[in-house]
């Protein structure tokens, strides 16, 4: 079944080809370009590491995480949460007026399941969990997030 795109992005894609509308493939053979290309491709395949006990994202596990140690004690859960953590609105530019809360979710739910796919391959023997947050309709688009913990914090410092 083929993902539903986002109206907000329907009615861009509809305005194309003399009205007759283009596809997200074809819409991007013609605006794309491959340094944006670069970009995404490592954004939607994230780099993590394992520094001690914890699994961190590259571009945000290792800034701040003595004083998050300092905050929160010993709760890895709690550390690899706010360390990992990302708000989606803060991807790209903050010039671009095309950020609505329905890209963000359609974003978000692929970025969970690319998280989970990519933790899961990359460390098997620590399996993690991933959680995406969505607000209300009508909610801050910063509220669209995503994270992970790994699963074995849980036993230490459940919810």
């Amino acid at each position: 079944m083929a993902r539903e795109i986002p109206v907000s992005l329907r009615n861009k894609l509809g305005a194309w080809n003399n009205g007759n509308g283009v596809g997200l493939a074809d819409w991007l053979s013609l605006t794309g370009t491959y340094g944006l290309a670069v970009g995404y491709a490592d954004l939607f395949w994230p780099e993590f590491y394992c520094y001690g006990p914890y699994i961190l994202h590259v571009d945000r596990g290792f800034s701040g995480l003595e004083a998050w140690e300092r905050k929160l004690g010993k709760n890895g859960r709690a550390i690899e949460a706010v360390v990992n953590h990302v708000h989606l609105a803060d991807l790209l530019s903050p010039e671009d007026d095309d950020c609505t809360a329905d890209k963000l979710s359609f974003l978000g739910r692929i970025m969970k399941e690319i998280y989970e796919a990519k933790l899961d391959w990359q460390f098997p023997d620590r399996p993690c969990v991933v959680k995406y947050d969505e607000p209300e309709p009508d909610g801050d688009l910063l509220d669209y997030k995503i994270t992970f913990w790994q699963k074995s914090w849980e036993r230490d410092f459940p919810t």
